[in-house]
């Protein structure tokens, strides 16, 4: 029997997406506030339904959509804690990319041609700050992925397909992107009805039943009014990686130089005639990324195999012998290696997070009964390591009006009036990262009504001086 020559191409896309994870810090802005939320659900056996972490809105409905996620990423965190919450998204990120190279070496592509078109769409990923990030959103890429293998067409055919509707409900569940199921089986029902074959139909019928499926949730229909009420809201569409790619640097670059490179490539080497499916999966997709960066995600998962079938035929001589493979081969290896001890040796799960302001924490722990407090950085975190300590706004961007945002921006901005805004609201202390908001810390300490109580490299706490 002949011997299966190492793909170096899907070594690469197995190990180094999950290397990359476990050298870099992971984010908490979305992910210290829905542990805690987890932890709260499960200790009482009941779904949130209300504001519990805020006075601004306390015991407002609040649309607990991810409501599944929050308990995933608290257990996981119960039971291994912060380390084994970074390997958790070492595995996912990794798991995805190596998914992604199958997929577009079954779709035809040639090694190197998979090779560079999945790195090269996980670069355009992981060039936007927090696209990789722990949340619900990469808790559902895994579903992604699954929902995109299921629709390929060696099991379009086949009753494997029907899998989707139990994935669409569970993804319902865990993050608002559930939309794009309903999405993946138009453009491959499309695809089918414009050739003609007998499985259109059982697609079109999939099609309504993961319309219909996000109803089997807590929510029932109220799930997809949550979807319109995130992407239309105009707080949400002012976040960086919610705005159009092109605005974002590097990210902005690394996708146009992309895209104009995937687009010169299939102009002069698409096999014809060029299939309408995987063409309109690349346009869609893009699509969606000019109009909003977070997309880019779900762009590096399509557009691989999508543009490995219009590819499908094209080989590149390659002259690299085995050495240099088991080279390759090592290198990787020894990163991994490096990566796992990195998390295995560090002596608290915090000291692998970006953005724990430990000290800031432990200092405002002792201030938590004097009063409110106003956040303007690091909100979600507190949530999680004070917990029953209720802030001002957190990264649940939907659920405050606009007059509540109108304070907390009056203030971290020290415009006119900000003095009022926290007297109004009755706050005692407040937490500042000067590298973020420089004019609130400038104001607070020329205030004669504020008095800063200490003082690091990470922010500032003032306290009121006066009644």
């Amino acid at each position: 029997m002949e011997r299966r020559r190492l793909d170096h191409w899907e070594v690469l896309a197995w190990v180094l997406p999950g290397v990359a994870i476990l050298i870099a810090a992971t984010a908490t802005v979305d992910l210290a506030y829905l542990i805690e939320i987890g932890d709260r659900m499960i200790g009482s056996g009941a779904i949130i339904r209300r504001d519990v972490l805020t006075y601004t809105v306390a015991g407002a409905p609040w649309t607990n959509q991810p409501w599944g996620a929050s308990i995933v990423l608290s257990g996981i965190h119960s039971a291994v804690g912060w380390k084994g919450l970074v390997v958790s998204r070492a595995i996912i990120v990794s798991v995805c990319v190596g998914a992604t190279y199958r997929r577009t070496r079954r779709a035809g592509a040639d090694p190197i041609v998979a090779g560079c078109l999945v790195m090269g769409g996980f670069v355009c990923v992981a060039a936007l700050p927090g696209a990789l990030a722990l949340r619900p959103q990469l808790l559902v890429a895994p579903l992604f992925v699954l929902t995109c293998w299921l629709l390929d067409p060696p099991r379009r055919s086949s009753a494997a397909v029907w899998a989707i509707v139990p994935v669409a409900i569970v993804w319902a569940n865990l993050h608002g992107s559930f939309v794009l199921v309903p999405l993946l089986v138009a453009i491959a029902a499309i695809g089918e009805l414009v050739a003609r074959r007998p499985s259109a139909w059982r697609l079109v019928a999939l099609f309504a039943l993961t319309c219909a499926a996000p109803i089997v949730s807590p929510w029932g229909t109220a799930t997809y009014a949550y979807v319109v009420e995130v992407t239309t809201s105009p707080i949400v569409r002012a976040i960086d990686e919610w705005r159009p790619i092109m605005t974002r640097w590097p990210a902005g670059v690394a996708f146009a130089a992309a895209c104009v490179g995937l687009a010169a490539i299939l102009w002069r080497r698409a096999v014809r005639p060029v299939p309408l499916e995987p063409l309109l999966a690349i346009a869609v997709f893009t699509v969606l990324v000019l109009v909003s960066g977070r997309n880019v995600v779900w762009w590096g998962f399509v557009v691989p195999p999508a543009a490995g079938i219009v590819l499908a035929g094209w080989r590149v001589p390659t002259q690299i012998g085995s050495r240099p493979r088991l080279v390759v081969v090592g290198v990787l290896v020894a990163l991994l290696a490096m990566g796992v001890l990195r998390v295995a040796a560090a002596p608290r799960g915090e000291t692998l997070l970006a953005d724990v302001p430990t000290d800031l924490t432990s200092s405002l722990a002792d201030r938590v009964d004097d009063g409110r407090i106003f956040a303007a950085d690091f909100a979600g975190w507190f949530e999680y390591a004070l917990p029953g300590t209720p802030m001002f706004v957190d990264p649940r961007v939907e659920l405050f009006p606009s007059s509540v945002w109108d304070d907390f921006f009056a203030v971290a901005t020290a415009a006119p009036g900000w003095g009022d805004v926290l007297a109004r609201w009755d706050v005692t202390t407040v937490v500042v990262d000067p590298t973020v908001h420089p004019d609130l810390d400038r104001a607070l300490k020329a205030s004669g009504d504020w008095a800063m109580d200490y003082r690091d490299d990470r922010g500032a706490i003032f306290v009121r001086a006066g009644p």
